[in-house]
């Protein structure tokens, strides 16, 4: 009885280590698999990031190129602005370059004589 106690032991004992070598074995297979996952992990940030930062440079060119656009609209409405305030400006010029001096200084007395008119009815109130 003693023998098969032995036996029985041993069985116990080799079925143990079986059990805790297959435990372990897990184990490192775990822990492998663990760092094999925080490695992709890793990567796909990393990917991400790189592809992010492409995206934010595209973003910054396509608005500057946008803004390029932008101002040489503005720059080109400015210069017909100007150009037409200067077209209108040298029109009036024309215009008043073509009064006589005769009607300029009747112009200037009629223009006298109502301010002076006024400051006279202002003064009699």
């Amino acid at each position: 009885m003693a023998a098969k106690r032995k036996r029985g032991g041993e069985h116990r004992e080799s079925e143990a280590e079986t059990k805790l070598s297959r435990l372990l074995h897990t184990e490192n297979s775990l822990e492998r698999m663990l760092q094999s996952a925080r490695e992709e992990a890793a990567a796909l940030v990393e990917a991400a990031e790189i592809e992010a930062a492409e995206l934010a440079q595209a973003f910054e060119r396509e608005i500057e190129e946008e803004n390029g656009g932008l101002r040489e609209r503005v720059a080109s409405e400015r210069d017909r602005a100007i150009s037409s305030i200067r077209s209108e400006a040298k029109q009036e010029t024309e215009r008043l370059d073509g009064f006589d001096q005769a009607t300029i200084r009747d112009a200037a007395h009629h223009v006298l004589a109502l301010l002076l008119a006024t400051e006279d009815s202002r003064g009699s109130r």
